[in-house]
């Protein structure tokens, strides 16, 4: 009888952990599934930085940083107010706007303030870049530059499709060609400019680069 008791007992059991583990195979997949999406996010984000890194090294965000740290508060809000400057903002076509002087007028600070006036006024489909050039600067490393910030102008967004294209190209050839070229830089720089609505570049000191 006992061995009769002990039998319907494990049988018991066993459909027991069979009920229970079938209770918690959705808990594992959902476990699964989030671990698989956590390597897929990691993974992506890690390509992001290589791609960013490869399109440009130059600290240009650091400098504009230390210009701005360095300028009095309220610079160049007598530009915003000149109509010469707001039209050009609002100009819906491709315009320049020159701004020039004799040597330590103080140019620089007025463009990192336009630069920051720009960043706080950004629309959706706007994009802004910037470079301050040095005199010994590489014209292509400029180009770098720019295509680096249009390629993701807002932090952690998700790269543009044509410099995620011509990475991988490179890529799947073993990065033999080295960096972009002047000529690739400037077909995505026109590619890229395309997706927004507008596009602003500020550029310092253009003179001093060969």
């Amino acid at each position: 009888m006992n061995e009769k008791n002990d039998l319907v007992q494990q049988q018991e059991m066993e459909k027991l952990q069979e009920i229970l583990q079938a209770m918690k195979m959705p808990q594992i997949k959902q476990e699964l599934e989030d671990m698989r999406r956590c390597i897929e996010e990691n993974s992506k984000d890690v390509e992001r930085q290589d791609i960013l890194k490869w399109l440009s090294e130059v600290y240009f965000e650091d400098h504009h940083n230390l210009i701005k740290s360095n300028r009095h508060p309220g610079s160049g809000e007598w530009l915003f107010k000149k109509g010469e400057f707001i039209s050009w903002k609002e100009c819906t076509e491709s315009s320049i706007l020159w701004l020039h002087g004799f040597p330590g007028a103080g140019k620089t600070n007025l463009v990192s303030a336009v630069i920051d006036q720009f960043i706080a006024t950004r629309r959706k489909m706007e994009a802004v870049a910037h470079f301050y050039c040095k005199y010994d600067q590489d014209p292509s490393q400029i180009m770098r530059a720019i295509v680096k910030q249009l390629s993701s102008v807002e932090a952690g967004s998700k790269l543009s499709q044509p410099v995620k294209n011509i990475y991988k190209k490179r890529k799947d050839g073993g990065f033999t060609s080295g960096p972009l070229t002047m000529a690739e830089s400037e077909s995505l720089l026109i590619e890229m400019t395309a997706n927004y609505e507008s596009t602003f570049i500020c550029i310092d000191a253009l003179d001093e680069c060969d």
